[in-house]
């Protein structure tokens, strides 16, 4: 695979219940009014509006694009909605994405086709020539400019090429929303085979259950052979300035994968790094080379921000009924005692603080099976880090909360 540059920044790669009624009587409460606090964002009662569209917004040619293509339409928020909605927001170019992927693909768009989760929107799109192809557009809160898109690909490209798991292939992409035409970071890829698994598991049975684990299970093993040197992100090398880089990609005496003069271990992409005025604070991003290096760092991030813009919580917040720290100095103290217990949250093992890629987010809408009696399986990496092994556990716990509620 090999990535080409255009003259607009985008990236090419080739080919190589009813309640029941009760008879039980009740004294009724005298009504009282309340007024709701004022940071809720819900409008006041009012004239009936119109109903909005569902998340699933398909535009065909000729059809004039509206909001609903930019913004978020797949539910609504109690609190901090215009916030919400506005992190959710991404405004672009959609004759120049068009074009490009009419370019990429050899044929012109039909139609498309929204689909969106919290993060990002996905346009699965479907060419002239009946082929389908999907475009993920990522959205303000996903993660830092650049860094999340370009070591997302990156990501996709090593475990495909060099490990052999099956993720969907980059077609073209861009991490320069300023420069690219589109305005918006944009990944174009094939689009994943079969289903997605939250559709169908309920209705498969213990054996064809039984495979996709045990696929998983294949798929986290291969991803553990590979051992890197430093914690962090994967990028490829022309992405990340050299004094941001890890020294070298692999552990010393583990198993090389190749493409080291392609592939490098940078700062860390996950928008914990980046959420609020964390995005312009000078903060360590990484890459580590201890694992008692990353825990520190959290806690160093977190002191950061509130010594400079925490503000203590509502107390009359219906949504924040928490016993614990309500002021910066005490939230302060706690992040303090964590550090003094960090050299024994660490285990001795080495094997469970080796650096290897894992998921952050294994949850069935996330992991494609073949509609057929095989279900072969699938991942979409929405996002892969390399983080110590210990920290694993509780991703793979969230897969099976995800298929047991």
């Amino acid at each position: 695979m090999k990535v080409l540059r255009s003259p607009v920044s985008t990236r090419i790669v080739r080919p190589t219940t009813a309640l029941k009624p009760t008879n039980v009587s009740r004294n009724l409460a005298t009504a009282i009014s309340i007024t709701p606090p004022s940071y809720l964002s819900l409008p006041p009662p009012g004239p009936p509006q119109p109903r909005l569209p569902g998340p699933s917004v398909v535009a065909s040619l000729g059809t004039e694009y509206n909001e609903n293509l930019f913004r978020y339409t797949s539910g609504r928020w109690l609190y901090n909605e215009s916030q919400q909605m506005a992190q959710r927001y991404i405004k672009f170019d959609v004759a120049a994405l068009r074009r490009i992927i009419a370019s990429v693909c050899a044929s012109p768009v039909s139609s498309m086709e929204k689909k969106e989760g919290l993060f990002n929107k996905t346009l699965m799109v479907t060419l002239a020539n009946g082929k389908k192809v999907a475009v993920r557009i990522k959205n303000p809160i996903a993660g830092p400019d650049h860094l999340m898109t370009s070591s997302e690909v990156a990501t996709m490209d090593f475990v495909r090429n060099n490990l052999g798991i099956p993720v969907p292939k980059i077609l073209a992409w861009s991490s320069h929303a300023a420069n690219n035409g589109v305005g918006a970071e944009y990944i174009i890829m094939e689009s994943a085979p079969g289903v997605q698994l939250s559709t169908v598991w309920r209705t498969m049975d213990s054996r064809q259950k039984k495979n996709v684990v045990n696929s998983l299970v294949a798929l986290e093993q291969n991803m553990l052979n590979a051992k890197f040197a430093q914690y962090g992100s994967l990028y490829y090398r022309d992405d990340i300035p050299e004094s941001k880089r890890a020294p070298r990609l692999y552990a010393h005496g583990s198993r090389r994968f190749g493409s080291e003069e392609k592939f490098c271990i940078g700062p860390i992409a996950h928008r914990n790094f980046y959420e609020d005025e964390r995005a312009t604070m000078d903060l360590d991003r990484g890459p580590w080379s201890s694992p008692e290096d990353y825990l520190r760092s959290l806690a160093s991030r977190e002191e950061a921000w509130i010594s400079r813009f925490a503000k203590p919580n509502i107390h009359d917040d219906p949504f924040r009924n928490v016993s614990g720290p309500q002021f910066k100095e005490e939230h302060l103290q706690c992040l303090e005692q964590y550090r003094s217990i960090i050299p024994a949250l660490v285990p001795t093992s080495r094997k469970v603080l080796a650096s290897n890629l894992w998921h952050s987010d294994l949850n069935p809408g996330n992991i494609f099976v073949s509609d057929d009696e095989e279900r072969r399986v699938v991942i979409h990496p929405s996002w892969l880090a390399m983080l110590p092994d210990l920290l694993q556990a509780s991703n793979s716990l969230n897969f099976l909360l995800s298929t047991t509620s």
